[in-house]
């Protein structure tokens, strides 16, 4: 079953949207919390239908998209935290999930497994068994304002065909921030680029070699597994 391979995967990207409202007491609970988390916020509008707004209680709300990446073992105290000052479990709180992260540049891995994750050879094994049953791959790629044409162009070079790019900012603590060698920049891109499970690697590569954590784009690369795609045959 996937529950179980996803136990072996240390590192997870959670995704959380809230309401706009709540975007202020949502980055003081994770300043808060003093963890590794670097986080992506962006700004959206639910799509969902009337009905089902109603139900989750966030109908006629602006929300906040955030993208944190974090070791899997403090996925629980994360999602403790926020249930308690934003109250996810009542009805218009908020949505979190957590995924499976396969692919991240050795200098943000490092960061994550020497206090909290395991071995960099333990979890290349682990990364490989979650990569045997994914077919594809979403590789996100978030870098400084103004770099999105030659990502693009970077993993088209590499076989991927396209990808969507997101607007919105990057935050999280300075001494993270200086650890990996980023600014606290306001504005950033995010790029989700879908690609099959055997030209991963490449595009990652080449997107991380045009604008990668060591460029001035200064862009932190990452990969989750997919399970079904349409409209990329």
């Amino acid at each position: 079953m996937m529950i179980r391979k996803e136990k072996h995967i240390h590192q997870r990207i959670v995704v959380l949207v809230t309401r706009t409202e709540d975007e202020h007491k949502l980055c003081k609970t994770l300043e808060g919390l003093h963890m590794p988390i670097i986080y992506y916020q962006f700004r959206g509008q639910g799509t969902a239908s009337s009905e089902l707004l109603d139900i989750i209680g966030l109908r006629g709300t602006g929300r906040i998209v955030t993208l944190c990446v974090l070791p899997h073992k403090l996925v629980g105290e994360v999602f403790s935290a926020l249930n308690r000052d934003l109250s996810l479990e009542k009805k218009g709180g908020g949505i979190a999930v957590s995924i499976p992260v396969t692919g991240l540049p050795d200098a943000l891995q490092q960061m994550l497994t020497e206090e909290h994750g395991a071995g960099q050879q333990e979890q290349k094994g682990e990364e490989k068994q979650m990569n045997t049953s994914a077919a594809y791959s979403m590789i996100l790629v978030a870098a400084n304002y103004g770099y999105s044409d030659e990502i693009i162009d970077a993993a088209r070079s590499a076989g991927a065909r396209g990808g969507t790019v997101l607007k919105g900012r990057r935050r999280g603590e300075e001494n993270i921030m200086h650890y990996l060698g980023l600014s606290l920049q306001e504005e950033q891109e995010l790029t989700m680029i879908v690609v099959p499970q055997e030209k991963k690697a490449a595009v990652m590569v080449a997107v991380s070699q045009a604008c990668g954590l060591r460029t001035e784009a200064h862009g932190v690369v990452l990969s989750v597994p997919v399970d079904e795609v349409m409209g990329l045959e």
